[in-house]
């Protein structure tokens, strides 16, 4: 007996599919979308800020090369935990400014390309 569960064909099929991918992960995550809930550990402690910098830099139009804030100047762009040269990282900081909504959509993302998910109540 063949089971069929699902039959995809053509490129309208994959595109649906992965719109109700991109749809389920915001209804499953509207809490953190709507500010109840965000992100935890290093996410809220370190990527966030250092995602909101390089957001910062972006919409200036400059890129992060050097940051004089911290440990009396450092060198943040050749971290690459900061991604100030990731197109990705640069572009989300462009669209969406260095917000806490756009660091969350950010994360989002990165969720559906395939990493990590967690989050706790304010």
């Amino acid at each position: 007996m063949r089971w069929r569960v699902l039959e995809c064909h053509g490129k309208y099929s994959t595109i649906a599919m992965f719109l109700g991918l991109v749809v389920l992960l915001a209804l499953v995550n509207v809490q953190l979308l709507s500010g109840v809930r965000h992100a935890t550990w290093d996410a809220d402690g370190f990527f966030a800020p250092a995602q909101m910098f390089v957001a910062d830099f972006a919409q200036a139009g400059r890129l992060l090369l050097w940051n004089p804030w911290t440990n009396a100047g450092s060198p943040d762009g050749c971290d690459p935990q900061y991604g100030a040269f990731s197109p990705i990282c640069v572009t989300f900081g462009f669209l969406t400014g260095g917000t806490k909504t756009g660091f969350n959509l950010y994360w989002l993302f990165i969720w559906l390309s395939g990493g990590p998910q967690h989050s706790r109540p304010n």
